[in-house]
């Protein structure tokens, strides 16, 4: 048995695909979630994760991101917080007419992939390692682009493979033109809200004047137990000091240069400031302006 037989799924039934073809429309209309529809679809195809991206095409700005698989969620974050700027892959898929599907060795090879941060730093060391792809254009300057990956170690899709994503990658087409049809596109929530309620860590995401937007339920159980707290809607320290390098921090994060394209994210735009008071301890408060018009996601780790 080969490598690449290895790496095979199982033949996948005409009953199977229809059952996961039926989750992709329902999941578009939400009836379901599209975890269930692209776990299913990374299952079929013993895929590593399958990821599905919005895109507004005029600012660049994520829309929303679903995943299916095994991705670590802290993965999948730093990916929505940073590295979807510096993604090689993401110039491959736009440059591509809608609908033409890319496959990244075909395109990176080793020397390539040796030398770029994105996959040495971030996609190889958080275990991914090939993928395939494509995007299909919305109206109003909206773009999905839909991949599958395989981790490290495993093979690229061979060609019967692809065609099942490619027959996949056509109904996710046609169901976001159904979830267009219905005008759900524009109502999804921040990207990234799924895998901030997975964190085991806090995690607040505050307006440019500092107003509570979003936080996950560790997030919650630190401000019942007093180590931080919430006036006017917005967050606060209690230490009067703490407090106010909190305040002076969380405006420096939105200041920094935007990374050019193959380099490592900016740092300028994170800040970390030390609180003592009201906790066991301390902790570090982790601040990163996220790519988003007027929100941050700001992290509070607890030691």
């Amino acid at each position: 048995m080969t490598a690449q037989d290895a790496d095979a799924p199982q033949t996948l039934t005409p009953e199977a695909f229809d059952a996961i073809v039926g989750e992709i429309y329902r999941a578009a209309v939400g009836v379901t979630g599209w975890q269930q529809a692209l776990d299913q679809v990374a299952a079929a195809l013993n895929a590593w994760n399958v990821h599905l991206m919005g895109l507004d095409l005029s600012t660049g700005v994520m829309l929303f991101s679903h995943e299916g698989g095994s991705p670590p969620p802290q993965g999948t974050l730093d990916y929505i917080k940073e590295w979807h700027r510096v993604d090689p892959r993401a110039d491959l898929v736009l440059s591509n007419p809608p609908g033409r599907w890319y496959h990244c060795h075909e395109h990176f090879d080793e020397d390539f992939v040796a030398s770029s941060p994105f996959y040495r730093d971030f996609l190889i060391p958080y275990g991914m390692r090939y993928s395939s792809g494509a995007r299909f254009d919305l109206p109003d300057g909206v773009c999905v682009v839909f991949s599958a990956s395989r981790g490290v170690g495993k093979q690229p899709y061979n060609d019967a493979e692809r065609v099942v994503l490619q027959r996949l990658g056509e109904h996710v087409r046609q169901a976001f033109a159904l979830r267009v049809a219905v005008g759900a596109v524009h109502n999804t929530a921040l990207a990234g809200h799924m895998v901030l309620r997975r964190l085991q860590y806090p995690v607040f995401v505050l307006d440019r004047q500092g107003a509570i937007v979003f936080r996950n339920e560790a997030a919650e159980r630190l401000v019942s137990r007093g180590a931080v707290y919430v006036e006017g809607g917005r967050l606060r320290l209690r230490g009067k000091h703490e407090d106010a390098a909190f305040a002076a921090a969380s405006k420096s994060a939105m200041v920094g240069a935007e990374c050019s394209p193959g380099s490592r994210p900016a740092q300028s735009r994170q800040r970390l400031v030390r609180c003592h008071e009201g906790f066991d301890g301390s902790a570090l408060i982790h601040l990163a302006a996220i790519p988003r018009p007027g929100l941050w996601a700001h992290s509070v780790p607890v030691q």
